[in-house]
């Protein structure tokens, strides 16, 4: 009972003391609310008359650089699996015919002229 009585006797006190704290408050914030208003209304119109253009032309220049680095990405990428498949198929297989070529092919130079 005793802390409810305590509860109760800082929420009255604390009441007395904000509400006219909110009322100074309050009259003192809604003009300079009012005059900031006042004063946006040119500040949205540049914005908007200079603000959303530069705003559209960064979009734009956004999505013109990201397709090509996608485009060079893709260029990249096939080179990667060009390289690959190069060094992992084509490579061994070249290796083992110049090998299977220097045990079975023959000892002489062959004469390319036709005789």
């Amino acid at each position: 009972m005793h802390t409810l009585l305590r509860t109760f006797f800082i929420g009255i006190i604390s009441l007395v003391l904000l509400v006219p704290a909110a009322f100074l408050l309050m009259t003192i914030g809604l003009p300079v609310v009012v005059i900031l208003g006042v004063l946006l209304v040119p500040l949205a119109l540049v914005l908007i008359a200079f603000g959303l253009p530069i705003l559209i032309f960064g979009l734009v220049a956004v999505i013109v650089l990201s397709c090509v680095f996608a485009i060079l990405g893709l260029a990249v990428g096939v080179g990667v699996v060009v390289l690959k498949v190069l060094l992992m198929i084509v490579l061994p297989i070249m290796l083992l015919g110049w090998i299977v070529s220097k045990l079975f092919g023959s000892r002489r130079p062959v004469d390319p002229s036709p005789r």
